[in-house]
């Protein structure tokens, strides 16, 4: 049976020697990889986890958030990854809600160790790098612990990784990945990507999102090596590139946009950049593959599905502009309207999901759960279509429709006219409360030149390409939209500032 942890260790026995992870200027072989992951997982085996055991990390990217996933692996227990970018009342929900036994903490994540201490289930807390404040140190504790064999029986459907969703709509749920759904996003990863040994990847998403673990579990699956950035920034982000001869990487607006500005600014190359994950289906970002060589990869998935639901490569992405792809070899998907039918090419409705990737449910959240899956099929509770060829095109979140008398309006397609506007920088477009009509759609709008946009001209700008009752009936200006680490906005925070 394939587990996480064994496909660390087939990856060890075939490139024990090779480099598995660059962390700054600290450099893990797979040899030394696999024998930290087991001695940690002796010492936590001391210190009393046992199986189903939650195990929380609280950390940056780095090399021993990946030595804890391969050793929570070992002994049949669940890692819970926490948000970094989450203050210390969303910490602690989490926390609580998955009854951890343990904290991981990093120093630059200190700060929230007081509030975290107090949840009633943790036992112990265990220090990375530099803390001191903890029950233990980890460095301090290997040095204690005596290392041998672990013989536990762990089944495929037994939970492994526990990952809360973003929670923009709401209270974040933590959706339960087992070992064969995380093995088979491995997998599946390792494909899309075609990674080999040779590959270096860079880890440039957090690892408490899948689309940070799962990319950095599959480069390691295959002798490869795994690059964690320090002091990377729009303003170095070629250079770094360059220096570190990256071959793989995920980047997120505005790294994926000052990439593009900085080549074109230089007349820079990068010759062993191969695939880019991320960037547009625009004009700039087509030209820069090209002239780079490089595969262009853009997917659509959620935490639900332990990853991917489709991906789309290169000349579909810019011949198909909107579209999200076709659905992965591993995974089935239809379009359903609200009845459970299943619509023909071009309706909108819900995404529904079918795969062996698809989480069982959520944690300690009986209603959520049984409200995720009708028969076989699961809903991810977005909107979309797709055309004659199987493309999908995303529409929205299905919490998100505004209804407006009686009316559907698609957020993202009020979005896509107003972002053409020669002054706009950045929009959201969200339903706020309206007497009148139910809801009505509100337009939030970043600028280029810094001052607010006069509404009777959008208006009319919107007025050429929208039907009347989509076109916004306010608009608000502000300096920055508030978005998490997938770029997804807090549309949360954005209602509650405008109401």
């Amino acid at each position: 049976m394939t587990l996480i942890h064994t496909l660390l260790d087939q990856a060890n026995g075939s490139h024990g020697q090779r480099i598995a992870i660059e962390d700054g200027d600290d450099h893990l072989t797979y040899q030394q990889l696999n024998s930290r992951s087991e001695l940690t997982a002796n010492a936590l085996e001391d210190l009393g986890i046992k199986e189903g055991d939650r195990v929380a990390i609280l950390s940056p990217n780095c090399a021993d958030y990946l030595v804890l996933q391969y050793a929570v692996s070992r002994l049949g227990a669940i890692l819970e990854v926490l948000n970094t970018r989450n203050v210390t009342d969303e910490l602690i929900f989490a926390f609580n809600n998955a009854e951890a036994s343990c904290l991981f903490i990093h120093n630059d994540c200190i700060e929230h160790l007081q509030g975290l201490e107090s949840c009633p289930s943790l036992r112990f807390s265990i220090g990375l790098n530099a803390v001191n404040k903890c029950s233990h140190n980890l460095n301090e504790l290997l040095k204690k612990t005596a290392a041998r064999e672990l013989s536990f029986i762990i089944s495929s459907d037994a939970p492994a990784v526990l990952m809360y969703t973003s929670g923009t709509t709401g209270r974040p749920k933590g959706a339960i990945q087992n070992q064969e759904n995380s093995v088979q996003a491995d997998r599946i990863t390792v494909k899309l990507l075609d990674l080999i040994s040779t590959d270096r990847f860079l880890a440039f998403m957090p690892f408490f999102h899948q689309a940070g673990l799962i990319r950095a579990r599959a480069v390691l699956s295959q002798g490869a090596t795994l690059v964690i950035p320090k002091n990377v920034s729009t303003d170095n982000i070629v250079d770094f590139l360059l220096e570190k001869r990256i071959t793989v990487t995920m980047l997120v607006p505005p790294y994926s946009g000052q990439l593009i500005d900085q080549c074109e600014e230089k007349n820079i190359s990068l010759p062993d950049l191969r695939m880019l994950i991320g960037g547009s289906s625009g004009k700039r970002f087509k030209e820069f593959c090209t002239k780079n060589k490089c595969q262009s990869m853009m997917v659509y998935g959620q935490t639900e599905v332990t990853g991917l639901i489709t991906a789309i490569f290169n000349e579909d992405a810019w011949e198909r502009k909107g579209s999200v792809g076709k659905v992965v070899e591993d995974m089935e998907m239809e379009i359903w309207d609200e009845d459970g039918n299943a619509l023909k090419a071009g309706a909108t409705g819900e995404i529904m999901a079918k795969s062996i990737r698809c989480v069982s449910g959520y944690w300690n959240n009986k209603e959520a759960s049984e409200s995720l899956y009708t028969k076989e099929w699961m809903h991810t509770g977005d909107l979309g279509k797709v055309d004659e060829d199987g493309f999908l095109y995303f529409m929205n979140r299905k919490k998100e429709l505004i209804k407006t008398g009686g009316e559907n309006v698609y957020p993202i397609e009020v979005e896509n006219v107003i972002s053409v506007h020669p002054n706009v920088k950045d929009v959201i477009v969200m339903g706020m409360p309206d007497k009148t009509w139910g809801e009505m759609v509100v337009a939030v709008l970043v600028t280029k030149d810094k001052e607010e946009i006069i509404f009777e001209n959008l208006k009319q700008f919107c007025s050429e390409k929208l039907s009347g009752y989509k076109i916004p009936k306010q608009i608000y200006c502000i300096k920055e939209i508030p978005r998490n680490h997938t770029g997804k906005p807090n549309k949360i925070f954005l209602k509650k500032l405008f109401t």
